[in-house]
């Protein structure tokens, strides 16, 4: 096409230039031979030539890395006189030919008054930023996906569906991860409904009724909550979003074995609490008689530490968590542990258990009665010895305490605090009785109880067993 046409051309179009100036989008006419009639600043800045540098020009002539792309679709309005809506394009132009950029074309035949489609016009929108943009979130969405596929939390997507007066009256899963899937144990949850897998969720005020309400929310609302339904249960840590209007994010984990936990701390720190003020109380007690049947200092300060002592071994038998009763061996090896020797032997002929809350007025009390054959019996002159052996009949435990070739046991004129505290035992333990007897040949205590009703444990032969 000579110049002088080019310019006719464009003259005809003259009305027409202000709107293309004004337009948002890169635009330009085409002649037949795919030269540049006109194009305006828009599309020259896209190209990175003036406006003026593109007329007369072909589209090979000005963007020769694309050419190959638009030419063959462009030349096809011309013979279809069809237009083409939204050709994506990709390349690169003068402005930035090392930079990749993308393009949507859309393209119109233009006729002349005779009917002859002898332009097109080109409008060209780039939308590099935005391709970027959404391979960005394609990715990230690729990196989200994955690390909740691999996340021990589950976590789902939830739609709204909602009843012809626009009120939810159930979910539909979108998404749900694997974690979420073997929580519920309910296969494949893409394309079921919340209500129809867990119908349990209807009434629980912080499930079904809670998401309607988080719907409407601007922030996440976290819940700790116990369902027992639907083939579960458990403990939930349960987190809800609202993505849009008709969407929900879930996130859920089961904490189960941590409320276990805490439930156990608190047991255990009950019981602890507990069993510091029957300690303080044994004290006090300790303290307090040790006092009245003292004669001096030195006897007081002795006294209180060998019953400390025996309360401290006591404790130790008690240390093991959710113990119900303790082995009776090691009740009595507490209790005379430190004392046995060749003077003092242990026999017991079957194993039986001592009740927790018995253990410590039993170790007390056996301690006791070492403490008096050391101070005023058999243990107290040469040639004494005393034995302590233990029996199970029925279930029935019976502790027998002997000293021999000591000095003759005398009833004692008055009562001390060890020997209230040996009668007091038998308050103390279950079906408890004690007998003592002062003979020429030495003194003789017989403590009876029952077995505790605990964990139990394994019995031993029938045959004296040495403690050592």
């Amino acid at each position: 096409m000579s110049g002088q046409a080019v310019n006719k051309a464009a003259s005809e179009l003259v009305d027409f230039v202000a709107v293309f100036h004004l337009a948002p989008v890169g635009l330009a006419i085409l002649d037949a031979d795919l030269r540049y009639v006109y194009c305006n600043d828009l599309l020259a800045k896209i190209n990175g030539l003036t406006a003026q540098e593109h007329l007369g020009r072909t589209v090979a002539e000005v963007v020769p890395c694309i050419a190959t792309e638009v030419e063959r679709p462009f030349r096809e309005v011309f013979d279809t006189e069809q237009p083409i809506y939204e050709l994506k394009i990709n390349g690169s132009t003068p402005k930035a030919p090392d930079v990749q950029r993308a393009w949507l074309e859309s393209v119109r035949p233009l006729r002349s008054p005779d009917g002859v489609v002898r332009h097109i016009l080109v409008s060209v929108q780039e939308i590099t930023a935005l391709e970027r943009a959404e391979a960005a979130l394609r990715e990230s969405e690729r990196i989200l996906r994955a690390s909740h596929q691999l996340s021990p939390d589950s976590f789902t997507i939830l739609r709204a569906i909602r009843d012809h007066k626009g009120e939810c009256i159930d979910f539909e899963w979108e998404y749900a991860n694997p974690a979420a899937e073997a929580v519920l144990n309910a296969g494949p949850l893409i394309g079921k409904r919340l209500l129809g897998v867990l119908p349990g969720n209807r009434d629980h005020p912080d499930l079904f009724p809670r998401y309607v309400r988080v719907l409407s929310l601007t922030a996440p609302d976290e819940v700790e909550l116990h369902y027992e339904a639907d083939g579960i249960a458990g403990w939930f840590r349960n987190c809800a979003v609202a993505i849009d209007r008709d969407r929900l994010a879930v996130s859920f984990q089961d904490i189960s074995r941590r409320k276990r936990a805490e439930e156990q701390l608190a047991l255990v720190t009950a019981e602890f609490r507990h069993r510091i003020k029957n300690i303080l109380a044994v004290v006090d007690g300790i303290v307090a008689q040790t006092g009245k049947y003292a004669t001096d200092v030195p006897n007081f300060s002795k006294g209180v530490r060998a019953r400390l002592r025996a309360l401290g071994a006591a404790q130790d038998l008690l240390k093991g968590e959710g113990e119900l009763d303790v082995p009776l061996s090691n009740v009595v090896h507490a209790a005379i542990g430190p004392f046995e020797g060749e003077n003092l032997r242990c026999a017991l002929y079957a194993e039986a258990s001592v009740a927790s809350d018995s253990v410590v007025p039993l170790t007390l009390a056996l301690n006791e009665l070492v403490t008096n054959a050391i101070k005023y019996g058999a243990l107290s002159s040469a040639g004494g010895s005393a034995e302590i052996t233990g029996e199970v009949n029925a279930g029935r435990v019976t502790l027998t305490w002997r000293e021999t070739g000591g000095k003759k046991a005398v009833l004692p004129q008055r009562e001390g605090f060890g020997s209230r505290l040996i009668d007091a035992v038998a308050s103390r333990l279950p079906g408890g009785r004690v007998t003592k007897e002062f003979t020429a040949q030495g003194f003789q205590c017989i403590v009876e109880f029952e077995s505790g009703t605990g964990a139990a444990h394994p019995p031993v032969a029938k045959e004296p067993r040495l403690a050592t």
